[in-house]
């Protein structure tokens, strides 16, 4: 054998042994093809921003061929008719017409081992994904009903189902949304925003109308912090027929003192000893974007209202208060800003509020 000959047969040796061992290593951690396509069981590791997951599952090889494709979307993605609805369909890896596509249940863990996902997957199409909680309680499902072509979003709160999101495109322009659906008290709302400024006397109150599956003894309502005044329109007790409505009116009565963003009111029934949950957030500022063209002037006391408000009024914000004498800060200004008054002396300020193009200047008086 020539020299030559011999190094190309050595060579041929040398790459089959290198391709073997990374088929065994590849089998010993997941399962590939000498294709390259995963097949079984596999565990994925991979960062999203500055977090790390660990994903598991299992793969299946299936042809591509055998979907209808409508649409390539990505070199891995493509629009496919599933049981008569245009649905995504993705894959890992592909070699000519064979593609490697998730199926069954996938479980989504980070690098601590918190359960965060489980998904279910059917020949690469993803059918529902429920999220959990960092007390392992599920607190969302995702899941689609391809017949009806309706997609579905239900949300636990407290163990208990809390609300349920329907989207059909064709039935609704908009999705609509059921509140405690497996219970017997109809609530319309129970996420409730609410916007004002501490400059206004008397507060907007909102009024909803509660009504019942069965009849169902409300035995009390309660705010969390105390600032929401409940004002039901029978007196409680009360047994809430079908055929009745329970009308409950909210005085949101915070200042800047006991003024607290997140607020739930809390519903005691004879139905269950688990009680019904509506959520409030609150944005309470002195200066907004709705009043921001009428108030010229903000007088506040360091022991009366101790602090000040300011929301945010453009995509990127700061705050700048600068005294008479000419002594500067500046604040970050994301969500509502609340800066304690006792970081400032008292007397008088040019107070400047900035957003993404828009801004005011007006003054800003302290008083003890």
């Amino acid at each position: 054998m020539s020299p030559l000959l011999k190094t190309i047969v050595n060579m041929r040796h040398l790459l089959l042994f290198a391709f073997t061992l990374a088929t065994i290593i590849c089998a010993g951690q997941n399962h590939c093809t000498r294709e390259g396509l995963f097949v079984g069981k596999w565990t994925d590791k991979y960062e999203l921003g500055d977090k790390k997951y660990k994903e598991t599952g299992f793969y299946k090889i299936v042809k591509l061929g055998k979907y209808d494709t409508l649409e390539k979307l990505h070199e891995t993605t493509y629009w496919v008719n599933y049981k008569n609805n245009r649905k995504i369909l993705q894959f890992d890896a592909r070699f000519g017409d064979k593609i490697s596509v998730k199926d069954s249940i996938w479980v989504v863990k980070n690098v601590s081992g918190q359960l965060l996902e489980i998904q279910n997957w059917d020949h690469g199409i993803l059918i529902w994904r429920k999220e959990f909680s960092k007390k392992r309680d599920m607190h969302t499902l995702k899941y689609n009903d391809y017949i009806n072509d309706t997609s579905y979003n239900v949300t636990y709160q407290g163990k208990q189902l809390f609300k349920k999101d329907e989207n059909n495109p064709i039935r609704h322009c908009n999705p609509t949304t059921v509140y405690y659906p497996n219970r017997n008290l109809i609530i319309p709302d129970s996420e409730i925003d609410y916007e004002g400024d501490f400059g206004t006397p008397s507060r907007q109150p909102i009024t909803f109308d509660i009504t019942s599956k069965k009849p169902t003894r409300i035995l009390s309502m309660k705010s969390g912090s105390n600032t929401i005044r409940i004002i039901p329109s029978k007196t409680l007790p009360f047994t809430l027929q079908p055929e009745d409505k329970l009308s409950v009116t909210l005085d949101f009565t915070a200042n800047s003192l006991n003024y607290t963003a997140l607020d739930s009111i809390t519903i005691l029934t004879d139905e269950s000893k688990i009680p019904y949950k509506i959520y409030c957030a609150i944005y309470l500022s002195h200066f907004n974007r709705d009043n921001m063209t009428t108030v010229k002037e903000i007088k506040l006391s360091k022991t009366k209202d101790k602090y000040l408000f300011i929301s945010q009024i453009g995509r990127r914000g700061s705050i700048r208060i600068v005294s008479a004498k000419g002594k500067e800060k500046v604040y970050p200004l994301r969500g509502i800003a609340k800066i304690n008054l006792k970081t400032l002396q008292t007397g008088q300020y040019e107070l400047t509020v900035l957003g993404c193009e828009i801004g005011a200047i007006l003054n800003l008086i302290i008083t003890k």
